[in-house]
């Protein structure tokens, strides 16, 4: 799923992607808020219960100032968990770009995708 929002609200904004059908469906999903000229952006996952995997979140920043990155990655446990797997903010200031991608893989399933860009 891939999303695009103008940012530069003066009030915080959530963003969500749609839920899972079912409690048992495989998700990968960014969550988004912005406050006070920060984004912050957390990686969440769902597996089935006895399948675990591995997640990567990759978020890139580009503006007037320069470009930032960062690379998160971990475990995704089987049956889900209990809050975000990675977090990260940054500023944005006029004319950046944020742009996050959140890939899980599932041990023996096909990659999960989620991709968020926002600008300013």
């Amino acid at each position: 799923m891939k999303r695009w929002l103008g940012a530069g609200l003066a009030v915080a904004a959530v963003v969500w992607t749609a839920a899972p059908a079912a409690a048992g469906d495989a998700y990968a999903k960014i969550e988004s808020a912005e406050a006070n000229g920060r984004m912050d952006v957390q990686a969440i996952a769902h597996l089935p219960a006895g399948v675990e995997g591995r997640y990567e979140l990759e978020v890139r920043k580009s503006g007037p100032g320069g470009v930032s990155r960062t690379r998160q990655s971990g475990r995704v446990p089987a049956g889900g968990g209990s809050g975000p797997l990675s977090r990260t903010s940054f500023n944005l200031g006029a004319g950046d770009i944020l742009e996050a991608t959140l890939t899980v893989f599932p041990n023996g399933g096909e990659p999960l995708k989620d991709v968020l860009s926002v600008g300013r």
